[in-house]
C-alpha cells in the first residue's frame, strides 16, 4: 500500500508541474493583449483549481480547464495584469460551480464560451457571473432541456 500512496504523490507532483506549463504557455497568446501569469502566479492558480475539484468532487485529466479559459478570456478589455492572475481564479470558481448546478449537462467549451461572454460585459468575479441573466437562462435551459 504504501508504494501505490508514494507513486500517487509522485505522479501529483508532475501532474502539478505539467498543468503548470500548460498555464504558462499560454503566455504566448496572452501576451498579444499585454497579459502574463508569472510561474508564481500559475500556481497559485492551479492550487486554487485543486481546491475547487476537492470541493466538488472532482478530477482533472491531462492539462486541464485552465489553458482553454486562459486561451478564451485572454482577449477580453476587461483583463489587465493587474487583475489577470485573480479574474482567472474567479473564473474557475464561477465554472465548477456551473457544472455542478448543471448536473454536467452544459460542456466546457459551452461554459467557457458564455464564461468569455460575461467577462467581455465586465463580469470578472464569480458571484456577479453566477448572477447573471444570461449564464441563468443558460443553465435553466440545460437542466430543462430547453433551447435558449
Amino acid at each position: 500500500m504504501k508504494n501505490f500512496q508514494i507513486a500517487l504523490l509522485n505522479s501529483g507532483t508532475l501532474d502539478i508541474a505539467e498543468k503548470e506549463n500548460a498555464i504558462l504557455s499560454t503566455n504566448d497568446d496572452a501576451a498579444k493583449y499585454g497579459l502574463s501569469l508569472t510561474p508564481d502566479e500559475a500556481h497559485e492558480l492551479i492550487m486554487r483549481n485543486i481546491t475547487e475539484l476537492k470541493s466538488h468532487g472532482r478530477v482533472e485529466i491531462g492539462p486541464g480547464i485552465l489553458p482553454k479559459i486562459t486561451h478564451a478570456v485572454c482577449h477580453s478589455q476587461s483583463l489587465w495584469p493587474e487583475n489577470y492572475a485573480q479574474t482567472l481564479e474567479e473564473l474557475v470558481e464561477a465554472f465548477y460551480i456551473i457544472k455542478e448546478d448543471t448536473l454536467d449537462r452544459i460542456s466546457d467549451d459551452c461554459i467557457i464560451e458564455h464564461l468569455a461572454d460575461a467577462l467581455d460585459r465586465g463580469l470578472t468575479n464569480a458571484e456577479d457571473i453566477l448572477m447573471d441573466r444570461q449564464i441563468n437562462a443558460l443553465c435553466r435551459s440545460k437542466l430543462h432541456k430547453q433551447e435558449i
